[in-house]
């Protein structure tokens, strides 16, 4: 439109070269310009005039892109319609406010509405999808893994999704008869946080699992139209082990196509028996997928896959038959076994190693007549004691499910054993070990001897080959269990062999015979010594360097001795009274000890082991000092004792009222000669 006369700026700008111009020329006139001006339209008249250009322009292509510049001046209103020949292209502008595109035959027929601006790019270019318009087609592989266990078979199903055209916002499975679904992850991001959220970034928005139906519903947020995975966990329920269970295959609703694997794994607690499945490919371990299987090795200890199938029909189901892994439990066991006349002592060390399952107890059978004295051990908790029938069961119970290499010792005491014939030797042996073995050592004490009659699952060892010195020592290797062993127990007579030197003394008022006695026993100890005199002594002293006790025997003994000979029996003395030396300190009718036919305790304690006092041949206890020398009268008349009785060798204290000495004489009738016990 022209509101006034005057020039039109109708003209196409470089570097478009105009070919055709169409105009009024009754309104309208086109000048010629100088020489470097574009022409221009000069209007006669008022009025609205239709003008048109015809002009050539070069297209500039950039990688995928084509694009010009608009050369024309804008108006008020900008409109444009542009026709890409046979090309299916997207075109846009910066400067559009609208763009209509359609498809006519080949052609591509664009309809743009531009802002008044200068300088309008127009850019097309190959048309993109756009699979937000797209029906969804899409192709699913699952890997499926089966892990069975007492109470519960475990399920890991890793789902790949490919689509062809569209976008999915949603999928839905069917799960299997018997399944539960408890999770849905995201499989790229699968690890979920410390409150049980998912992670961010995770396309997995809800999920939704309907057991009636048996239909899981998974919504994705965003929609995916480029490959992706999702991991779902399922349980299904099942019995103890042994167990003989269906299990069925999780699929994808509406996929153009799906195909998977099916793996079967077991920890070290299950074994699996038996698979049968018909509609099942047998493929390679190596070729079913890891992240499947890593799925649940955090959850299962040492999860290892077993078999691996490929299938096709996902209405197929297989049975599985599972049973429990028995724990191999293997003992080295070092047995003690002392025996005594007051008492046993059987003292185990064992060492238990237990492998491929776990064990929460252990347990032996406690031997007849012996009672546990101690029990420890790193893994132990506590034990108890269970009669069961006519055996006593101890129970080891451990701290927990344990496995590996350890460490438990056990101490039993049981009553003496004497001399006797095939005696069964006990032994400590656990109900839960496959194979125990070990070694045996039996120490007896001294003066007891052994002799092994009956042994199976045993063999005799040199106990000095070991390292043991000591003598009658049985060393045993423990081959198989159960074992037995039994022996013959003799009492071993004592070895003595004695070297003496006698000493003579002889003088007018008596005669005095100092012997030197070197014993050299073997075999067994003694506590009793004995031996003779050609004459009846006044008095037999006994000097050691260990305490003793002796006395005369009774005439009822002394007469059944060979020879007529008296015999004077005792151990090491370490103090003593000389008779010669009260003879002469006191009256001749006071010469009776005070310790025979005593009732009352009295006691003596030396200084020194070497220090002593002889016994006299006395009877009648208050008869047996002088009123001076009466222990009985006060510190001052022990002290005048001490120098009036004329001991041999000074006693630097004596203690009257310790009962640790005490005089104790035969009630037989018969009055002994010389009796005195320090106890």
């Amino acid at each position: 439109m022209v509101r006034r006369e005057g020039p039109i700026a109708a003209r196409a700008f470089d570097p478009a070269v105009l070919t055709r111009i169409s105009y009024p020329s009754n309104s309208l006139k086109l000048t010629q310009p100088a020489p470097g001006r574009p022409r221009e339209l000069i209007a006669n008249s008022a009025g609205t005039f239709a003008i048109e250009l015809q002009y050539e322009l070069q297209v500039v292509k950039k990688d995928r892109e084509s694009s010009f510049n608009l050369p024309v001046p804008y108006g008020l209103v900008n409109r444009l319609k542009l026709t890409v020949i046979n090309s299916d292209v997207d075109v846009v502008s910066p400067q559009a406010v609208s763009v209509q595109r359609e498809l006519s035959g080949s052609n591509t027929v664009a309809s743009l509405v531009l802002s008044p601006a200068s300088g309008v790019a127009i850019t097309w270019r190959p048309r993109s999808r756009d699979v937000k318009r797209e029906k969804p087609v899409f192709y699913a592989e699952i890997s499926q893994l089966y892990a069975p266990a007492a109470g519960v078979i475990e399920g890991a199903h890793f789902v790949a999704v490919r689509p062809a055209q569209g976008e999915l916002d949603e999928l839905i499975f069917d799960v299997p008869k018997g399944a539960t679904v408890t999770d849905v992850l995201d499989a790229s991001k699968s690890a979920r946080n410390a409150e049980g959220k998912t992670e961010p970034g995770s396309i997995v928005s809800l999920w939704r699992f309907d057991p009636d139906t048996r239909k899981l519903r998974v919504t994705l947020n965003p929609a995916q139209s480029r490959p992706f995975g999702l991991l779902v966990r399922s349980q299904l329920a099942s019995g103890p082990l042994p167990l003989e269970q269906s299990v069925g295959l999780l699929a994808v609703e509406g996929a153009a196509g799906q195909i998977g694997l099916l793996g079967i794994a077991t920890g070290n607690e299950v074994q699996l028996d038996t698979f049968d499945g018909e509609k099942f490919s047998p493929i390679n371990l190596e070729d079913f997928p890891g992240e499947t299987l890593a799925a649940l090795q955090s959850q299962i200890p040492g999860l290892t896959l077993r078999r691996a199938y490929r299938y096709s029909e996902t209405q197929a189901a297989a049975t599985l038959r599972a049973s429990a892994v028995e724990p191999d439990v293997r003992v080295e066991a070092q047995d003690t076994l002392s025996l005594g006349e007051d008492r046993s002592i059987l003292a185990g060390n064992a060492a238990v190693n237990i492998s491929r399952a776990g064990i929460f107890r252990l347990s032996f059978t406690l031997p007849a007549g012996f009672d546990v004295e101690s029990i420890s051990g790193s893994a132990l908790s506590h034990w108890t004691e269970l009669k069961t029938g006519g055996d006593r069961v101890i129970t080891l119970h451990l701290t927990g499910k344990t496995e590996g290499q350890q460490q438990f010792a056990v101490s039993l005491a049981g009553p003496g054993i004497k001399a006797t014939n095939n005696w069964t030797v006990p032994k400590i042996v656990f109900r839960e070990a496959g194979k125990q073995r070990g070694t045996l050592l039996i120490v007896p004490e001294q003066g007891m001897r052994l002799t092994a009659t009956n042994s199976d699952g045993l063999t005799q060892l040199d106990p000095q080959k070991s390292g043991i010195r000591q003598k009658g020592v049985l060393a045993f290797r423990v081959l198989q269990t159960p074992w037995n062993l039994a022996l013959n127990l003799e009492q071993v007579e004592p070895w003595i062999q004695v070297t003496s030197l006698q000493h003579a003394t002889i003088n007018d008022a008596q005669i005095k015979v100092a012997a030197n006695l070197q014993y050299q026993i073997e075999n067994m100890g003694l506590k009793l010594f004995a031996c003779s005199c050609q004459r009846m002594p006044k008095a037999c002293v006994f000097m050691a360097r260990t305490w003793l006790t002796f006395c005369r025997w009774p005439a009822a003994k002394r007469t059944a001795c060979a020879n007529g000979r008296s015999s004077c029996t005792g151990a090491l003395l370490g103090l003593t009274f000389s008779s010669s030396a009260i003879k002469r300190s006191c009256p001749s009718n006071r010469r009776r000890p005070f310790f025979a036919g005593c009732k009352a305790p009295r006691s003596i304690r030396s200084g020194g082991l070497s220090r002593f006092v002889r016994v006299a041949d006395c009877r009648s206890p208050r008869t047996m000092f002088p009123k001076r020398c009466n222990p009985r009268n006060g510190k001052a008349s022990r002290a005048r004792f001490s120098r009036t009785c004329r001991l041999r060798r000074r006693i630097s204290r004596i203690d009257w009222s310790n009962p640790a000495f005490n005089c104790r004489c035969a009630s037989n009738g018969t009055s002994p000669r010389n009796c005195f016990r320090l106890a």
